[in-house]
């Protein structure tokens, strides 16, 4: 750059703030001293020697005038000490006093526009720019003449302050005006865009040091961190906008102290507001029991008789409890100090002195706080005055701003200075390029168009494309691209402009940006080995000991099964009150009726139903005092009424009765090699009569047995409980069924209109509704038998079973049980077989992940399998109707 190499002793470079720092690269490079080098604000400042009222002083003025002046005010009354409109006010005078523009200029058209009026005219504000001008208009000739101005663009008031200068003999340094080679691309989405780039700097062996990517878009800025890193190449980001932690923290205690509720008390628990350690189980406690922050936990010291919730689901709840308590004790003296206060200088100096603990992690934003507090306190009248505080605290942002400059430099529009090297310009879409945005909201385009002076919007949106073209003579080699899509596939089109300049440049349409993908998958086999796996499951005795369930889970997830069974990592604790208490409520009414009355359990008094649910509703309002047991008892008890409606109707079409309820399920499988598989569980229900029984397992949604789920162990329980039971109780077996307590949504037209005759419409009936009840509560699962009228003689209440004149009461389907017990023996002895073989991958199947707790620490990468078949479905699976029977 010419600049450079000319005397610059006592001369004063000023450039936008941000980019400083490249000048003094320059400055370095050619060991030029003694050279100032100031953004043109901190130049007018070094000649104001009266000290700047805060920004949140100036607000706090704001507010305290506005309150004043609301009272003489209609139609802007309620609105004029709201922020929002306190800061239009702000935005709008600064902008306008700084064009030097008198408020009688202002229009007054209407009631609103005199109202706004006279609150401009009214409001002591101490404009900057105002200052500003009157600080340039006192600076001597002689000063003026030793500037020199780099500046490609700017804003609106410092284009008039620039000019000023130059017209008192500043001189302003010529950029060099680049024709430029351009290239202009397309990929799918932004992430291929980066990628794309990164990947044309490496393969056309690009100096990195030449290298700048201009960002239209801010969105793109972690992505294009993350991907420079993950390439590993050099880059530095010229400016860079994230979150203050310690003005977020500040925030959250204010906001807190304002109102100590549970949602605020949470948002400081969830920053580590109080304290560098975490408080998880506090957390927890006080989501699960919905309670204020000083609020006592439940006492668990009391007699429980543990129907729905075990003794060691009471001892969770317990443990979590202590651990709550433990962490809100060394923190309760600085939540007290948040909420009883004397003044807001003691509730200031308290947050402070929660804030010094933590300060060594960004001393720079602590000091910055404090000048924020200090600044406030004189001027804090009341709790308006404290939120006005709180929203400069969130909006008080971390800004980084680059000491050093090496390798590829990462900058926005705004900041584009020097580049004698390759300019990837990123984000070309019509929303990022030109980007104008127009005035909106109280002070809008209507309201600016009529105020004789200021400028227009066709002048404002002029200067606004001057500053953004200079982006098309910026370097020598200028690379354009966009994205298609989104990532939610909504579509993006290519900036109209940029694609005329590309079209001069001769490249009249975008072309797929090149991007090096590796297609193939690589299937890596995680695997432990025979030996650890044999030591991890196995006992002294070579047992392999679980449930169905837990065989469910092998084959749903091997990894999910290897933390759980064998690292026997603990799941987090889940003390919560969900939807499976609920389910467990109603298999404790179902297990307990059963067991009073036999086969007519279903025929019970609406009295006993409500007596049954309330006595242990109350139990768990011992532990989950904050919630409304007596809504969840209501619904409990129409949803049970029902249900028992259904189900009496059911009994009385069956010869079977209800003989056991959570019958305990043990059964031993020969593995080989001395292995024994040994499974363990609890059946729901088994319904006898003197030949033939049916399991019946009780769901809360929903559910079918599939074959294909069947036979690759995702849904082994109900059959595996019923050839189990078939040999224990030596009786046929006629099926094995879910029962669904969910009342499912019916879809019901309102009528038929009969379309011959004279089009007469018959309205639904209360019978078709029944029937259609009848069908979403019906028992779902296999059939085991020819003598369906054993459990159903109607056909109504098992799905498979088919009434018909001609054939009677039916099975559409029966499955051999023999032929499935031995099916059943081969697919134990293979889970087992590939459990102790020590396959462990991490590819779970479909809707595995759903419920895990093992989220956090897995790596599943999204691709779920397709778990293979564990044997091969013969033809005989099928029995024939009328076939031989089972001996």
């Amino acid at each position: 750059m010419n600049l450079f190499t000319k005397s610059l002793e006592n001369r004063t470079i000023l450039c936008p703030e941000n980019a400083a720092v490249l000048i003094h690269k320059q400055l370095a490079e050619k060991q030029i001293r003694g050279v100032r080098v100031l953004s043109l604000n901190s130049w007018l400042m070094s000649f104001d020697f009266n000290e700047d009222r805060s920004e949140i002083e100036i607000k706090l003025s704001i507010h305290q005038q506005m309150k004043q002046i609301a009272e003489e005010l209609n139609q802007l009354k309620h609105i004029c000490t709201t922020p929002s409109f306190e800061k239009e006010c702000l935005t709008f005078l600064e902008k306008f006093r700084g064009f030097s523009l008198d408020f009688d200029m202002l229009p007054e058209n209407n009631e609103l526009q005199k109202e706004l009026k006279h609150i401009l005219k009214t409001l002591q504000y101490p404009s900057k720019n105002e200052r500003r001008l009157e600080i340039l208009n006192h600076i001597s000739v002689d000063e003026i003449k030793k500037l020199i101005l780099v500046y490609r663009q700017s804003d609106p008031f410092t284009d008039l302050c620039l000019h000023k200068l130059i017209d008192k003999g500043a001189e302003v340094y010529a950029f060099e005006q680049f024709d430029a080679e351009v290239s202009f691309y397309h990929a799918a989405n932004k992430r291929q865009e980066i990628e794309a780039a990164i990947q044309k700097i490496i393969l056309d062996q690009m100096d990195c040091s030449q290298v700048q990517l201009c960002l239209l878009d801010q969105s793109y800025h972690p992505l294009v961190r993350q991907l420079l890193e993950r390439y590993q190449l050099p880059y530095t980001f010229l400016s860079e906008s994230g979150i203050n932690n310690l003005a977020l923290k500040s925030a959250n205690m204010l906001r807190f102290a304002l109102d100590d509720n549970q949602e605020n008390c949470l948002n400081c628990l969830n920053t580590n507001c109080f304290s560098t350690f975490q408080t998880p189980f506090l957390i927890q406690a006080y989501q699960i029991f919905n309670c204020q922050w000083d609020d006592s936990f439940p006492d668990l010291n009391q007699a429980f008789t543990y129907n729905l919730m075990s003794e060691r689901d009471v001892e969770t709840v317990a443990a979590l409890i202590q651990k709550a308590e433990e962490e809100r004790a060394k923190i309760m003296p600085m939540m007290q100090s948040l909420t009883k206060y004397q003044s807001y200088r003691e509730l200031f100096t308290n947050i402070d002195a929660i804030l010094n603990q933590q300060a060594k992690t960004d001393i720079k934003a602590y000091k910055k706080i404090q000048r924020l507090f200090a600044d406030a306190l004189e001027a804090i009248h009341d709790e308006s005055d404290c939120r006005l505080v709180l929203e400069e605290l969130e909006a008080m942002g971390s800004n980084k701003k680059a000491d050093t400059i090496g390798g590829i430099l990462v900058l926005d529009p705004d900041d584009l200075l020097f580049c004698d090297g390759t300019c990837f310009v990123l984000g070309c879409t019509q929303k990022s390029f030109p980007g104008f945005s127009s005035e909106s909201g109280i002070f809008d385009e209507n309201y600016l168009a009529s105020i004789p002076g200021y400028p227009t919007l066709d002048e404002r949106y002029g200067h606004f494309i001057k500053n953004r073209f200079v982006l098309m003579n910026y370097a020598p080699k200028l690379i354009f691209s966009y994205p298609l899509n989104d990532f939610e596939g909504k579509n993006h089109e290519a900036s109209l402009e940029i694609e005329n300049f590309a079209a001069e440049k001769g490249q009249s349409k975008s072309i797929l940006y090149p991007l090096i993908q590796k297609e193939e998958t690589r299937t890596v086999r995680y695997q432990i080995s025979e030996q650890t796996a044999h030591a991890l499951y196995l006992n002294e005795q070579r047992e392999l000991h679980g449930s169905v369930s837990s065989l469910e889970r092998y084959t749903g997830c091997p990894y999910a099964y290897f933390l759980k069974f064998g690292l026997r990592i603990q799941e987090p604790i889940d003390a919560s009150f969900n939807d499976q208490k609920i389910g467990t409520l109603s298999h404790y009414v179902l297990e307990t009726l059963v067991h009073r009355y036999g086969k007519d359990y279903a025929n019970v008094s609406e009295q006993e139903l409500r007596s049954l649910i309330n006595e242990q509703c109350a139990e768990l309002n011992k532990i989950y005092p904050q919630l409304n047991f007596n809504l969840i008892a209501e619904k409990e008890l129409l949803s049970l009424m029902n249900n028992c409606s259904q189900l009496a109707k059911m009994e009385e079409h069956s010869s079977l009765t209800p003989m056991k309820c959570e019958e305990e399920f043990y059964h031993e499988y020969p593995v080989g090699g001395g292995i024994t598989l040994k499974l363990k569980g609890y059946i729901d229900r088994i319904d006898e009569n003197d030949r033939f029984f049916r399991i019946v397992d009780y769901k809360s949604s929903k559910k079918r047995l599939v074959k294909d789920k069947v036979f690759s162990g995702q849904q082994l329980q109900l059959i595996t409980y019923a050839m189990h039971c078939r040999e224990a109780l030596n009786k046929e077996a006629l099926g094995a069924f879910y029962y669904s307590f969910k009342n499912e949504n019916l879809s019901l037209p309102y009528g038929k209109l009969k379309r011959r005759g004279a089009g007469e419409f018959i309205e639904t009936d209360a019978e078709a509704l029944l029937n259609e009840q009848k069908k979403a509560h019906r028992l779902q699962g296999w059939i085991f038998s020819e003598f369906v009228e054993e459990m159903d003689n109607e056909g109504n209440y098992t799905a498979g079973i088919k009434n018909s004149a001609k054939s009677g009461i039916t099975a559409s389907d029966v499955i051999d049980p023999r032929v499935l017990t031995h099916l059943l023996d081969q697919m134990m002895r293979s889970l087992a077989t590939q459990i102790l073989s020590g396959r462990i991958e991490c590819r779970p199947a479909e809707d595995a992940c759903l419920f895990c707790k093992y989220k956090p620490i897995c790596r599943f990468n999204g691709n779920t399998r397709k778990p293979d078949m564990l044997v091969d479905i013969p033809d005989n699976l099928m029995k024939n109707h009328g076939g031989e029977d089972d001996e």
